[in-house]
């Protein structure tokens, strides 16, 4: 199956906003270069509106709702979810709102807390025309696609931001919501979504901000900047996080420097392809660059997990010396199987899909798996190990490698 998550931000949607269709029909058009999409899903990063009002809402609820009516035509898609947090344009802030040295003054009074709820309830508007979730800093949804699950960790990053450039490493996260960011072990890959980067956060949060969401997410999601970027991050020789920062999107005419950006999964074999799209003024289209080519996506567990050094050593074919083709996951070709059942000779099954041999996998004790020599037994073995530490804890032991079995 394969997923797209079209990640869209900095809409600052104003309240005399007028939506020019055409350009949603680019929008639409330019998802073509992807090929077929099973799935898709909108991520949305924050800057809804232009200044928190509800006839901004209204309009940006419109202009969304004929983007998801575009994508549902020209895709194919029956549904499509739509996520969304909240980005400093979406407060509504009232006069003679506080600056970036009075809230420096909450944090050497030790009084941050305390501002807390007033800065949530600057929201109102945003929470009461968005499906984010509980109002809060922090809320997580599941979304299930066949058997392979999602986890979207929406993050609110808009309180104590200012009406001036003066609000860096001023922005607040409760300690206590910290454990909200990690991944459960019945999810496939967690995804964080939040419009300012942890970088603007106040140093008594960003560091166990920033662990908590590179440790735990495959994928992070933010805008603000207006910057389109995908690039990767590890900490400590971890599993790599990638990053998606989008640019700003104008709808109101055909001009603007608008950009946006689509993961695609494929949940079979784990393989991330990452797009930026740009608006060209001259050609009046949206141009695509892929920053992310065929790319395994490296997973995050709080379980035993593989070191990435090791999936990557594992992948390698002896056999082939082209650096380009030297990852046998890209071109494996699950095998032919039949079954040999010792109590029952006669019964035989023919399993030619990795998920076929998963389902025998899960109803039997003991599995042998026999062949001629260089038949591909040793391959078949090392694919199944990658493919199944995204679900459980499975051990590979090669003869060769280890001095204390005698194989005679």
């Amino acid at each position: 199956m394969k997923i797209g998550i079209i990640h869209l931000s900095d809409f600052h949607v104003s309240e005399n906003f007028n939506v020019y269709s055409p350009k949603i029909d680019k929008l639409v058009d330019a998802l073509n270069v992807l090929n077929h999409i099973d799935k898709f899903i909108i991520a949305f990063s924050g800057d809804l509106a232009a200044t928190g009002k509800q006839e901004e809402y209204k309009n940006a609820r419109i202009l969304i709702a004929r983007i998801v009516k575009g994508i549902k035509a020209k895709q194919g898609q029956s549904f499509i979810e739509l996520l969304a947090v909240p980005g400093n344009h979406d407060l509504n802030f009232p006069n003679n709102s506080r600056l970036g040295k009075d809230i420096q003054n909450y944090y050497n009074n030790n009084t941050i807390d305390s501002y807390a709820q007033n800065e949530l309830n600057m929201l109102d508007n945003f929470f009461s025309k968005t499906d984010f979730g509980t109002k809060g800093f922090i809320n997580t949804k599941i979304i299930p696609c066949n058997n392979y699950k999602i986890q979207f960790n929406l993050i609110n990053t808009a309180p104590f931001s200012t009406l001036l450039p003066d609000s860096k490493e001023l922005h607040y996260f409760p300690k206590k919501d910290l454990n909200k960011i990690e991944k459960p072990t019945d999810v496939n890959i967690c995804i964080t979504i939040m419009h300012h980067s942890y970088e603007w956060f106040h140093p008594n949060y960003k560091k166990d901000l920033k662990q908590a969401i590179i440790n735990n997410s495959e994928m992070l999601f933010t805008g603000h900047e207006h910057c389109e970027e995908t690039q990767s991050i590890s900490l400590n020789s971890s599993a790599s996080t990638y990053i998606s920062a989008a640019g700003q999107m104008n709808f109101s005419s055909l001009e603007g420097n608008d950009s946006f950006n689509v993961m695609v999964i494929d949940t079979e074999t784990n393989i991330l392809n990452g797009f930026v799209f740009t608006w060209d003024t001259s050609s009046k289209l949206y141009a695509h660059l892929q920053q992310i080519v065929d790319t395994p996506l490296q997973l995050h567990s709080s379980k035993l997990m593989p070191l990435p050094k090791y999936l990557e050593k594992l992948k390698e074919d002896p056999y082939n010396t082209f650096e380009a083709f030297n990852d046998f996951t890209k071109y494996f070709v699950f095998p032919k199987l039949v079954t040999n059942y010792k109590s029952n000779p006669k019964k035989h099954e023919e399993i030619k899909k990795f998920d076929d041999f998963i389902k025998v996998l899960n109803n039997r004790k003991h599995l042998i798996v026999s062949g001629a020599e260089s038949s591909g037994k040793t391959t078949l073995l090392k694919y199944l190990f990658i493919s199944l530490t995204q679900t459980k804890v499975p051990l590979f032991f090669s003869i060769e490698n280890n001095s204390s079995i005698n194989p005679n």
